[in-house]
């Protein structure tokens, strides 16, 4: 029961009891969960519906209707993150490991350096990543065909802690000898808290995988759960108090370093981290 201590589940700014028309006593005298005044018998425990034999109209309805889980109260943060590191790289010839971390960088010069190469079914490349990720997540990969001879696929499987992993996806195919983008959503009953990508060549066509990737970068829809706020609290101008944890006076956040970030830390590992904006506002997701 997840709203169980929520007043308001409508969001319709009027308490739920209101809405429903009831008077309530606070008090349960056969301890049924049903307050004494709108239980139709408070000495007998149950049955569930306590003599209601109308629930729409014993509590009326306000014409309303909603999901609670269809949208985030608080808004949504769009999470982009990209490889720290990898290893499977199938040639030194055609790729390096280091090649797939960060941000797209090929120029198509055919730079080893900016790109890692897949090549055998016995040779995975796996990713790492710093955040995790779940279903609902696009995964948008970077890449191409080495040539028209090596243009099968591969699969994609997903894991929280390198090793074990869930089932692969279908076949996917990057599908140019030319830097393009292949897109590919997990599935939403895909629930893990991942942080690792493995894929898989297909090779069981008459032409082998061989392919590059420059990048591949994970993006996920994220609720919000609390928005902040930093300032200097140097007590800088009129007005001003150091230290009271009160943005008062002249202080504001004009004078914060750049590069700062709010982090959410769980004992010694760091769990979150969101760069301040230039106002110095930041956004905490559900994690």
């Amino acid at each position: 029961m997840p709203d169980f201590i929520d007043l308001d589940s409508d969001n319709a700014q009027t308490d739920d009891t209101t809405e429903a028309g009831l008077t309530v006593s606070n008090n349960d005298s056969d301890n049924d969960g049903l307050d004494n005044n709108n239980d139709s018998n408070n000495s007998v425990y149950g049955p569930a519906n306590a003599g209601i034999t109308d629930p729409l109209i014993t509590y009326e309805d306000n014409g309303q209707d909603i999901n609670s889980r269809a949208a985030c109260e608080n808004g949504t943060i769009i999470k982009e993150q990209y490889v720290i590191s990898a290893t499977g790289n199938a040639n030194t010839g055609w790729g390096q490991n280091d090649g797939v971390i960060g941000a797209p960088d090929e120029t198509g010069s055919g730079t080893t350096a900016n790109r890692i190469s897949l090549r055998g079914i016995n040779a995975p490349i796996t990713l790492t990543y710093q955040d995790t990720f779940t279903g609902g997540a696009t995964i948008t990969f970077y890449g191409r065909h080495w040539s028209g001879s090596y243009v099968d696929g591969f699969t994609i499987a997903f894991s929280e802690d390198n090793s074990t992993w869930t089932s692969e996806s279908s076949s996917q195919n990057i599908g140019s000898t030319s830097y393009t983008t292949l897109n590919y959503t997990i599935p939403n009953n895909f629930s893990g808290n991942y942080k690792y990508i493995r894929l898989t060549s297909d090779d069981v066509g008459p032409n082998s995988t061989l392919s590059l990737f420059d990048a591949v970068k994970v993006t996920s829809e994220l609720c919000i759960l609390y928005e902040g706020r930093v300032f200097e609290d140097s007590g800088t101008g009129a007005g001003g108090i150091f230290g009271d944890c009160i943005e008062n006076g002249d202080e504001n956040s004009l004078n914060l370093p750049d590069g700062l970030y709010a982090n959410v830390v769980q004992g010694s590992t760091l769990v979150y981290s969101s760069l301040l904006d230039s106002s110095g506002n930041y956004q905490i997701p559900h994690l």
